[in-house]
C-alpha cells in the first residue's frame, strides 16, 4: 500500500514545485445534530441531512363534520392554531393543545407512526362533556422545507355502546 506519492514538477529550469498527496481516512459523513432523529454519532462531517422537527408548527385542519343524533361535530374544532413537537430520540411528543399530547414514532426519512392512545377531547359545547378518544395514523414531516402531514383517525364513544369513527388530516407547518 502507498501511503503518500511525491512529484517533483518544474515549470522552468529554476522553479521546482513539489507535491505530496498522502493517504488519509476518508471522514464519516452522518448528521451530527444531537436532537436530529438521525443523529449519527460516529459523524465527522455534517453531511446536512438531519431531520428535528422540534418547535412550533401552525396546525391547518381539514377534518369532516360528523354527525351524531343529528348534532355536527366537528373535530377540527378541538385543536388549537398551533402544537409544538418535541423531539425525543425517535420519538415525537405532539402537544395538541389544551393539554392533549400524543406521540408519535419518526424514522430517518421523516416518516410518522401514530400509534393507538387515548386523548380526551372536549365535546362540551355539543352537550357531550369531555370524552376520551383513541387517535392513530400516520404522516410525515420534510424539515428542510418546514411542513408535514398527519393523517389522524378518531374512535370514540358518544353515547353507551356507540363506537364513532372520523378521519382528519393536518396539514402541519413549521414556524
Amino acid at each position: 500500500s502507498v501511503d503518500e506519492i511525491k512529484f517533483n514538477i518544474y515549470d522552468d529550469s529554476t522553479t521546482q514545485i513539489k507535491l505530496v498527496f498522502k493517504a488519509v481516512d476518508a471522514a464519516i459523513l452522518g448528521c451530527i445534530d444531537t436532537e436530529a432523529v438521525n443523529y449519527n454519532p460516529a459523524a465527522e462531517c455534517d453531511d446536512e441531512t438531519c431531520i428535528n422537527p422540534t418547535g412550533k408548527w401552525e396546525i391547518i385542519p381539514s377534518c369532516p363534520y360528523y354527525e351524531v343524533f343529528g348534532i355536527q361535530i366537528n373535530v377540527e374544532e378541538r385543536f388549537d392554531d398551533y402544537m409544538f413537537i418535541v423531539c425525543d430520540s425517535n420519538k415525537l411528543n405532539i402537544d395538541f393543545g389544551s393539554d392533549q399530547t400524543a406521540y408519535a414514532e419518526i424514522d430517518i426519512t421523516g416518516q410518522l407512526i401514530i400509534p393507538n392512545q387515548t386523548i380526551t377531547l372536549d365535546f362540551q359545547d355539543e352537550g357531550y362533556g369531555f370524552i376520551d378518544v383513541e387517535v392513530y395514523g400516520d404522516g410525515s414531516v420534510n424539515t428542510d422545507i418546514g411542513i408535514g402531514i398527519l393523517n389522524l383517525t378518531f374512535v370514540f364513544e358518544i353515547l353507551p355502546g356507540s363506537i364513532e369513527e372520523t378521519s382528519c388530516v393536518l396539514t402541519i407547518d413549521k414556524q
